[in-house]
């Protein structure tokens, strides 16, 4: 569970993507506080489930840009955001 006190007022941001054989589709959920929240969900077409993750991501980036949100803690379930730092 993702402790919002950690990010301080940073909206919080989340993504999933799912696909199988016949259909796929994406969901994105910004928490602007504990009593507003932004949702989207859609059908993509076909494709593998690392596609709809990254379509997922970029959704919610999406709708951060027209919320107007400069700063965002986005979580998911997929490597498709893995970064490598420098320690």
């Amino acid at each position: 569970m993702i402790n919002p006190m950690y990010f301080g007022n940073s909206p919080l941001g989340f993504f999933d993507g799912a696909a199988n054989d016949k259909h796929s589709g994406i969901g994105v959920m910004v928490k602007i506080s504990s009593t507003h929240h932004f949702k989207a969900f859609m059908a993509v077409g076909r494709g593998t489930n690392n596609r709809e993750k990254l379509i997922a991501l970029c959704g919610l980036l999406f709708l951060c840009q027209n919320l107007g949100i400069k700063v965002i803690y986005a979580s998911g379930d997929s490597k498709v955001m893995a970064l490598k730092g420098d320690s």
